[in-house]
């Protein structure tokens, strides 16, 4: 005769086994795979027009009516930069960021903004300013997430660098790195 408490022990046994290794699956998935949100009241992509070659033009570094998460290009992130009309932020990771970014550039990641804490680079931004906000480019969706978490703290005016770090670097712009020891903001 079969023992029937041996059965009833079993199952829960089985289940939770079953459920922990579930619950790994999903963990190692959730961190190879980045979070997709979307920009609530965002202007479609904008077609990038060239730089202004006469009186009268306006610059496309500088979109008439602001809107939330603009995507630019390299030259025109690099405009905003050389006029000093926008705050620079580095969504990359700290050891991606320490080694070299956009001098005077925030690192302000999606992780500041877990367990409802407010990042300390909020403190120094003003939200009403233009912000550019880059990351490793190509698959990167750092920048866009940061996007949508700093129009939720009431940024306005949202730029996205489409190119990323990688590009700047190519570019051969400046870039200054910061030690380990030094706060992650304003470079």
């Amino acid at each position: 005769m079969a023992c029937v408490a041996c059965e009833w022990t079993r199952t829960p046994i089985r289940a939770l086994a079953i459920l922990g290794i579930a619950g790994l699956i999903g963990t190692a998935h959730s961190l190879r795979t980045p979070i997709r949100l979307e920009l609530k009241g965002a202007a479609p992509e904008p077609s990038i027009a060239p730089a202004p070659t006469g009186p009268g033009q306006s610059d496309p570094a500088s979109p008439r009516e602001e809107t939330l998460g603009v995507r630019i290009t390299l030259d025109q992130a690099r405009r905003l930069y050389d006029s000093g009309d926008a705050d620079f932020i580095d969504a990359r990771e700290p050891h991606e960021f320490q080694p070299g970014h956009i001098p005077g550039a925030y690192n302000l990641t999606q992780a500041d903004f877990l367990g409802g804490k407010t990042p300390e680079a909020l403190e120094f931004l003003d939200p009403a300013r233009r912000v550019v906000i880059y990351c490793g480019g190509g698959e990167c969706h750092a920048s866009e997430n940061v996007a949508i978490l700093l129009q939720q703290a009431g940024f306005t005016s949202i730029h996205i660098m489409e190119a990323g770090f990688p590009m700047w670097v190519e570019a051969g712009y400046e870039v200054e790195a910061s030690s380990a020891d030094e706060p992650e903001g304003n470079g």
